[in-house]
């Protein structure tokens, strides 16, 4: 391109420097053609360096892709490269004329051309109309097993703005990517992690024996006075009528709720305490879940607290999302394990939906994304981490900031993952410094995941927090597996990127 702007330029010097007619005027306007012509080729030239770029990113992702079918014939997988590339680069937003000039595939390669030609702004006072650009690529198959966890934010203000229908069309598309190909079946499993400010794990391989059902772990009653009956969890379920646990559960005590220490029973702060959320006061301002009559009088906090009031009742309930109302409120579907099940994972995807109210506690999901790809207990589903042959991965995606929802109550919050915030279980009764913890144990999980070799792609959907993105970037494996604040169209190619990515396949040139 350059060369043949340069002789251009040389041509018109030298007519310039032989020709001795004409007056001032006329030299000025020859001068001008030249430095035209070198404006335009440095404009022109960098909009060729772009073009370039993304069209040598369109045919690497194209072909990463076209790597993860069964071989066909060369038609049909020029055709596959040119339906892909059209796609991201009308997502993009690129007018570029191209075209597949060549494709050659093996067994185990994957090679292509593509040409694409700019008309250009400045350069046609040169005769130059058009610039043309060419890139190539190869892939080369590898046979890397994957297990992959989606730990997917299922919280209230994803039912804004298209966000949830958009999470369950990427979630899709990636699952299909990720198990195209013959040995798709043997070569992956994935895991979906919804979480709110808790994860539903009542799901296939779900052991009673991991549960605190007696009551004697260290938080579990703690919302209750014992003078007035059971305060054990599993047990207050049992005493009511219509409604039993849906399977979302406390955080562990600290530090067990930020690692994969495995349940025992001789540690009953290994266990997970059941979620309950208390049945709050009747007719009080500020509270925001009333399911059963209070029974007593007294103050807002005994009466919440007593427990007669409990057994053989038959609340009010509405466990339907996105408002919810009764010990279960704002639990999310079952997470599921790792699976090689393609429409079970689809339409686990499909039954996405956001909770409202109790909060975002993005700590919590992320461990229980940690906790599906362990090979310890509570799922037994992944491989042990020194299998060289299979690798694991977390997909981390949220719309917003961790949230404790504060309320004007004895409470001082919604009921969450950590219970109360008046009863301190992060530490503090301070909002601000409840939220700056869990963003804390954030940054320890993405650390100690990592530090299991376990890959990690984070997302910030739409989310213009600076904090959060700060952690998000440094929470994935490297900068490159951070994407930032995706729109409902864009988020369809991160995760259709992320997808390309896991598919284990490395670019040879």
């Amino acid at each position: 391109m350059l060369s043949a702007v340069s002789k251009c330029l040389a041509a018109l010097s030298r007519r310039f420097c032989r020709d001795d007619r004409g007056n001032v005027a006329v030299i000025t306007g020859i001068l001008l053609v030249p430095a035209l012509a070198i404006s335009g080729a440095s404009i022109d030239y960098s909009r060729a360096i772009a073009a370039r770029s993304q069209l040598s990113s369109a045919l690497d992702t194209a072909l990463l892709s076209l790597a993860r079918t069964p071989r066909g014939t060369d038609t049909a997988a020029k055709a596959y490269i040119n339906d892909y590339i059209k796609d991201i680069l009308a997502s993009n937003g690129a007018p570029l004329n191209w075209k597949v000039d060549s494709l050659y595939q093996t067994d185990n390669t994957i090679e292509a051309s593509l040409s694409a030609t700019l008309q250009t702004a400045l350069l046609s006072v040169v005769h130059m109309n058009e610039l043309s650009v060419k890139v190539t690529s190869e892939v080369t198959r590898e046979n890397k097993k994957i297990e992959v966890a989606l730990v997917l934010d299922n919280t209230g203000s994803m039912g804004s703005n298209g966000k949830i229908e958009a999470l369950r069309s990427a979630t899709n598309e990636l699952l299909t990517i990720l198990f195209t190909g013959k040995n798709a079946k043997e070569m992956v499993k994935v895991a979906m992690v919804p979480f709110v400010t808790s994860v539903n794990v009542k799901a296939p391989g779900f052991k009673d024996a991991w549960i605190d059902k007696n009551g004697e772990a260290q938080n579990n009653g703690i919302n209750f006075d014992p003078n007035t009956g059971p305060t054990n969890h599993y047990a207050l379920y049992a005493s009511m009528h219509g409604v039993e646990w849906k399977g979302c559960v406390e955080a562990r005590p600290s530090p067990y709720d930020v690692q994969d220490t495995k349940p025992h029973p001789g540690n009953k702060d290994t266990l997970w305490v059941p979620y309950l959320w208390p049945d709050e006061p009747d007719g009080a301002w500020g509270y925001s879940n009333n399911y059963l009559p209070d029974m007593v009088g007294g103050t807002y906090e005994y009466r919440q607290r007593h427990t007669f009031k409990y057994a053989g009742s038959w609340p009010s309930i509405d466990e339907t999302g996105p408002n919810t109302r009764g010990p279960n409120k704002s639990c999310p579907q079952p997470l599921r394990p790792l699976t090689n099940d393609l429409a079970v994972l689809k339409a686990d995807a499909d039954k996405m939906e956001p909770w409202n109210n109790s909060g975002t506690n993005i700590a919590l999901g992320l461990a229980w994304g940690w906790r599906v790809l362990s090979p310890e207990e509570p799922f037994t589903e992944g491989v042990p981490y020194e299998n060289e042959d299979v690798q694991k991965a977390v997909i981390l995606l949220t719309d917003g900031q961790n949230v404790v929802v504060s309320q004007d109550t004895h409470n001082k919050s919604d009921y969450n993952g950590y219970g109360y915030l008046s009863l301190s279980n992060l530490g503090t009764t301070s909002n601000w410094t409840a939220v700056n913890k869990v963003n804390d144990k954030v940054a320890t999980l993405c650390t100690s995941i990592k530090d299991k070799g376990i890959r990690v792609y984070t997302i910030t959907f739409q989310l213009s927090d600076t904090t959060l993105k700060s952690i998000f970037r440094n929470c994935a494996t490297n900068a490159n597996l951070y994407y930032d604040s995706p729109s409902n169209e864009e988020l369809k190619l991160a995760f259709r990127t992320i997808a390309v990515d896991l598919s284990n396949l490395r670019l040879s040139k």
